[in-house]
């Protein structure tokens, strides 16, 4: 019903851009009519409607992602706050929620806190979970950044864990 994509904006994350913005489309393609979806970095900035939905059209698919060229908020490589955030503003939602995590690195290295602890917020008192979470790995060369190298592992190690405690899958990519 709705879909959040939480996506690392770091330098090396920007030299693939093109193709991040290609699999964002293929997933909303996969998702032919959703209730609502938002796009929010791994720190929690949003790309557009703090808290609110971006409305399910052709033409807010396709501004949605012409805006993201010129989208540039800070980030660290590290995807808890945005998932967080998505989970805070949107994990009460009636109806059924994806989110998808998009990376090429996990600065941190804390990954079972960081499991543990986005394990936590996904998960109602009664112990349900309040979304599925997903991870899209971007492993591979990019113009300035050569070969997948730690990032690319760290990210995969993580989020091969936060998508199997959450109802999820991983799948890493490259060009």
């Amino acid at each position: 019903d709705y879909v959040v994509f939480v996506i690392d904006t770091s330098g090396s994350m920007r030299d693939k851009w093109r193709f991040v913005k290609s699999v964002i489309d293929r997933v909303l393609t996969m998702h032919p009519k959703v209730k609502g979806f938002q796009i929010i970095n791994d720190n929690g900035f949003y790309l557009k409607n703090k808290g609110k939905w971006i409305p399910d059209t052709p033409s807010q698919r396709q501004l949605a992602l012409r805006q993201t060229n010129n989208w540039s908020p800070n980030s660290n490589s590290n995807p808890y706050e945005g998932v967080a955030e998505a989970l805070n503003a949107y994990g009460g939602q009636r109806g059924k929620l994806a989110i998808y995590v998009f990376g090429d690195d996990f600065s941190s290295r804390r990954y079972d806190n960081t499991v543990a602890s986005i394990a936590s917020l996904n998960t109602t008192s009664s112990g349900k979970k309040k979304a599925r979470i997903h991870g899209i790995g971007f492993a591979g060369n990019s113009g300035r950044y050569r070969g997948v190298g730690g990032g690319g592992y760290t990210f995969s190690v993580l989020m091969s864990a936060v998508a199997r405690e959450n109802n999820g899958a991983y799948l890493s990519l490259s060009r």
